[in-house]
């Protein structure tokens, strides 16, 4: 679990690649957001700390939309800068019943020549037996150039790829939104918001963010940008999913 929990790949998905999660050493992080925003909170461990960070207005007012991966994650990564300053670490314990394998991420199985390899844990009796026989390769390296030649200054960073959302049954779905968010390597004078084909918000490049109301289905988002020089510029479309 620790190992699962301080693997920046296993939380791509849902916060991106980089972000405040991605610690400079090996620490297992858990947030966690209470209905409405009245609370969030962030715990995590290294081999030398454990420490939990509670973020809220004591009223039980709701907050202004901060989330555990924002505030108190923000707060629990400069705690542990603080503790482990000058401090040698030498990683999260691993069992020694474990075993390490290379695997191919595109296949799960064994990492043959010319694949992609990852390490993974796996209780012994359980890791794959058979090697990946790198079909993939010449795929890869197609789609690779595709994201090379189709490279673009704006992209929606939230939601990633193939996201998976859940409904949340003891939430009222009209208080059920998910924020839709842009990278973007050139100013923004205005960003328009599509989901499946459809507008659902227009706000100003300072501000383009934007909170969506959960809906059940297969989606599909992008957002049409407006520069200061009257540029028009768009997103490549994001599929996800919401139960």
């Amino acid at each position: 679990i620790g190992d699962v929990l301080s693997d920046p790949r296993a939380r791509q998905r849902e916060f991106g690649a980089g972000g405040l999660l991605r610690f400079p050493l090996q620490t297992a992080v858990k947030t966690g957001t209470s209905s409405d925003y009245r609370d969030a909170w962030a715990v995590g461990f290294s081999d030398n700390f454990t420490v939990g960070v509670w973020l809220g207005n004591m009223n039980r007012s709701p907050m202004r939309e901060i989330s555990g991966a924002r505030g108190p994650a923000l707060v629990l990564r400069s705690v542990f800068a603080e503790l482990e300053r000058g401090r040698e670490s030498s990683g999260l314990w691993v069992s020694p019943t474990l075993e390490r394998r290379q695997v191919c991420p595109k296949t799960g199985r064994l990492a043959g020549i010319g694949c992609p390899h990852v390490e993974e844990l796996f209780v012994a009796g359980s890791e794959p037996t058979s090697t990946c026989g790198g079909l993939h390769e010449k795929a890869s390296q197609e789609e690779a150039v595709l994201v090379l030649e189709g490279e673009r200054p704006v992209r929606v960073s939230l939601p990633t790829p193939g996201l998976n959302l859940a409904r949340d049954p003891r939430v009222p779905d009209s208080s059920e939104a998910f924020p839709l968010e842009l990278e973007s390597a050139v100013p923004l004078q205005e960003v328009r918001w599509l989901v499946d084909g459809s507008e659902v918000a227009r706000v100003p490049g300072s501000a383009p963010r934007h909170l969506w109301i959960l809906q059940p289905g297969h989606h599909s988002v992008k957002a049409e940008v407006l520069t200061p020089q009257g540029q028009t510029l768009q997103t490549a479309p994001i599929n996800f999913q919401v139960k």
